[in-house]
């Protein structure tokens, strides 16, 4: 059995747990979603998985769990923007402007060249630990965006077969 017919598989038993009401790991659930995530036969191992189970209350409660989890990792997407554009973004303005200005106050002769040298080292080892971490930011921020687009597609692959199941013979 492939790694990821074992992870949906992993999914939906616990899913069929919750659904009759027993107590579910939630750390495992969610490495488990993350896992697929990254995986790219996870949508065809799920969507063959959902239909060979033809249980429409398990896939209702992954699809919630996946959508569950689209918000936990949009909300990781904004919250690395945040301080990329908030808070680093200045600082890194500030900076280089600073250097800038060091070098032309030595270059208009204000400033003698030792201390201007001073203030443009500073300001762009700032300037650059700046840049640095924003690009750190903005990889964190488009990974959490990328993840969430993926589990996005797995949570419509629920949503799809929970509505095609067929109703059950009494």
């Amino acid at each position: 059995m492939s790694a990821e017919r074992t992870l949906v598989t992993a999914l939906l038993s616990h899913a069929a747990q919750d659904g009759m009401g027993e107590a579910v790991p939630w750390p495992e659930i969610e490495a488990a979603i993350g896992a697929l995530a990254h995986d790219p036969m996870a949508p065809r191992a799920l969507r063959q998985a959902l239909r060979a189970l033809n249980d429409a209350e398990t896939a209702e409660t992954l699809h919630d769990w996946l959508l569950s989890e689209v918000a936990t990792r949009e909300a990781a997407a904004r919250a690395a923007a945040r301080p990329a554009e908030k808070i680093v973004a200045p600082i890194q303005s500030i900076s280089l402007g600073a250097c800038v200005t060091g070098a032309a106050l030595a270059l208009a002769g204000t400033v003698g060249v030792v201390p201007a040298g001073i203030m443009c080292t500073a300001a762009l080892c700032s300037g650059v630990a700046a840049s640095l971490s924003r690009m750190r930011l903005s990889r964190a921020e488009d990974s959490a965006r990328a993840d969430a687009e993926a589990i996005r597609r797995l949570a419509a692959i629920c949503a799809a077969e929970k509505g095609t199941h067929a109703p059950e013979r009494r």
